[in-house]
């Protein structure tokens, strides 16, 4: 029988740290897609080894940023706080939901963030990541919690479901509550870029477009840069995922921004679609939560948990000071 102390829906950067936190206990991690890592992954069928989108780690203040920094150097990772020079925002936007920290980026970029701590989850031997195995039904029982796939069923005393994954409801006690979600689509596109001239941005660059009227492009990062070519990450802005004919708008838009110049020449697009299982604050958020601790609360026995993984820099801090309550 496939049984587990706890199993994690989701191989996200998250998940994989939560895992760890749990001593002496057997536990599963069931990841749906061929990629681990959630948002944070660095492959794709064309691209292997690259940062696919833009990544910062925005902390409620600088204090809880310095143990962020600090906490990772023990996994022989390097964090710091982003230098000015490097990021551009057009509005405080980017500080909403209390995120009031200096912005911190990976050193090395967020390949070797994925990777030291994908290393460091598999130093547990306690800790199985299986992939292409998505969960189809969850039944919660007082005894154990049961997890069906197409090919196989899985046992465990406790489950921990992130805030956005697509699971839509939980059965228990022959019937079901629901746990409602909105699928967004968020479409990258990965820019070959070849350019004579060299451009004034780094390897650590990030851009925040969201002054109105906003852009073909609301979010713009650097994967790669070499001294005559580069691979930007630019995100489509709402207004136009949509619409046909955008990509004569590239060039005009990144120039118009300064980020690229008139020596420059778009060899490669690549186009990159993420999913986000998105609960809203107002109301699916709070479902899912409160649906989750009436199903407790029927059994008398708190087996299934709910993981706030909305923001990174919230839930480093939940992480470090030991409130992910997952236990």
């Amino acid at each position: 029988m496939n049984y587990y102390d706890y199993i994690f829906i989701g191989a996200s950067i998250s998940n994989l740290l939560a895992s760890t936190t749990l001593k002496n206990k057997q536990i599963l991690i069931i990841e749906k897609d061929n990629y681990i890592g959630g948002a944070w992954r660095i492959d794709t069928e064309y691209y292997k080894n690259m940062d696919l989108v833009g990544h910062l780690i925005i902390p409620r203040n600088d204090i809880i940023g310095n143990k962020i920094i600090e906490y990772f150097k023990n996994i022989n990772l390097e964090l710091e706080y982003i230098n000015k020079t490097d990021f551009l925002f057009e509005s405080e936007s980017y500080r909403s939901n209390n995120k009031e920290g200096t912005p911190i980026i990976s050193k090395y970029g967020w390949t070797e963030f994925f990777c030291k701590i994908y290393q460091y989850v598999k130093t547990f031997n306690t800790i199985k990541i299986i992939k292409n195995i998505e969960i189809l039904k969850i039944n919660c029982q007082k005894e154990k919690i049961i997890l069906k796939s197409i090919n196989n069923y899985f046992h465990c005393n406790k489950l921990v479901i992130p805030m956005y994954c697509n699971i839509n409801k939980i059965n228990y006690n022959n019937t079901f509550l629901e746990i409602p979600y909105k699928l967004i689509v968020n479409t990258h596109v990965l820019l070959k870029i070849k350019f004579e001239t060299s451009l004034h941005i780094s390897k650590n660059y990030q851009a925040f477009l969201d002054k109105y009227p906003i852009g073909v492009f609301d979010r713009v990062t650097v994967s790669k840069i070499s001294h005559n070519d580069c691979i930007l990450s630019c995100r489509i802005s709402k207004n136009f995922k949509n619409q046909k004919n955008i990509e004569k708008l590239f060039l005009p838009f990144l120039k118009e921004k300064k980020i690229l110049n008139d020596f420059c020449e778009i060899k490669e697009v690549y186009y990159y679609n993420y999913n986000c299982y998105y609960r809203d604050p107002e109301y699916s958020r709070e479902c899912f939560t409160n649906n989750c601790i009436k199903i407790n609360t029927f059994y008398g026995i708190n087996r299934i948990f709910t993981l706030n993984t909305i923001y990174m820099g919230h839930f480093l801090e939940d992480l470090i000071e030991n409130r992910l309550n997952i236990t």
